[in-house]
């Protein structure tokens, strides 16, 4: 490894060393957030290596807005159920939050900021009950909300692991919606949101595909096979026309013949949360438009 390789591997390994000490809480993020320092490295041979408050936002920012866009779009989702929302206005609300949160920037990482965070998030989600209808729901389900989108975007732009658990939006049971377990172990993988795949992973710091889906059902109280073919075959199956939120999907382009090497889970309106293979992270993607689907709850 070449000396300037070593400075900045010095650099990264003193910067997640303090983020990792200086937990952030939703109740006490006013007082306990730790201004982002900046690392100045020197060399005999006079090379200085910095990473500023500035870089590091850089660097997080991007997968803190599309977690935090994936979290509120599926809470509000939710909310509408099967009224369904308009997703013009949805994607407008949400490029709107990140523009409003882009103009925050570094500032994130101080007191004032984290503050600022919070009030724009609460701005976001009264727009978004506003156009589901509002009155869906109770304010202290907006306020955990707030609490927890919050605290999801200031780990993420920390560079550190959500550990907290997505509000589970409360609307009426119809045909097509989330059961409650179904609905809880949705929140529990979309709090899972950036995290590393690694195969053979059961969480809850990294997953393989199968190890999400088992992870959340088993945070649900339910027990699922291990592997994703054995979650096709052991599992009863369903219709791809009649698959609701919490399902199974196993990709066509990977369902070698009745024994899938991939699965996926349902969050309804045509999106799915998946953990999909190495190099990447768990994330938000489309529902495949040939599949085969299980059914656990």
């Amino acid at each position: 490894m070449s000396p300037q390789a070593q400075n900045v591997l010095r650099v990264l390994q003193l910067l997640r060393a303090v983020y990792a000490n200086g937990g952030f809480a939703p109740d006490s993020r006013s007082s306990s957030m730790p201004a982002a320092p900046t690392f100045e490295v020197g060399t005999g041979t006079g090379l200085t290596v910095a990473l500023t408050a500035s870089q590091l936002f850089q660097q997080t920012s991007a997968v803190a807005f599309q977690n935090l866009d994936n979290m509120l779009a599926y809470y509000l989702t939710g909310l509408a159920g099967n009224h369904g929302i308009d997703r013009n206005a949805l994607n407008q609300l949400l490029e709107d939050l990140n523009s409003a949160l882009s103009a925050v920037g570094p500032d994130a990482y101080t007191a004032a900021g984290a503050q600022h965070v919070q009030a724009i998030i609460t701005t976001a989600l009264q727009q978004g009950d506003a156009l589901v209808g509002g009155g869906q729901a109770t304010a202290a389900q907006t306020a955990a909300a707030i609490d927890e989108l919050t605290a999801q975007f200031l780990d993420n732009v920390y560079d550190r692991n959500y550990q907290g658990a997505l509000p589970v939006a409360a609307s009426g049971a119809a045909p097509g919606a989330a059961s409650g377990v179904a609905s809880q172990a949705i929140s529990v993988a979309m709090s899972e949101l950036g995290k590393p795949y690694v195969w053979g992973a059961t969480g809850p710091d990294s997953f393989d595909c199968s190890g999400l889906v088992q992870y959340a059902a088993r945070a649900a109280g339910v027990s699922l096979p291990r592997t994703s073919q054995e979650q096709y075959q052991q599992l009863p199956k369903v219709n791809p026309a009649d698959i609701r939120p919490g399902d199974l999907i196993f990709p066509g382009s990977e369902f070698n013949g009745g024994s899938p090497t991939h699965v996926m889970m349902y969050i309804g309106n045509g999106q799915c949360v998946e953990a999909p293979h190495t190099g990447a992270t768990v994330c938000v993607i489309a529902l495949p438009a040939s599949f085969a689907a299980s059914r656990w709850t």
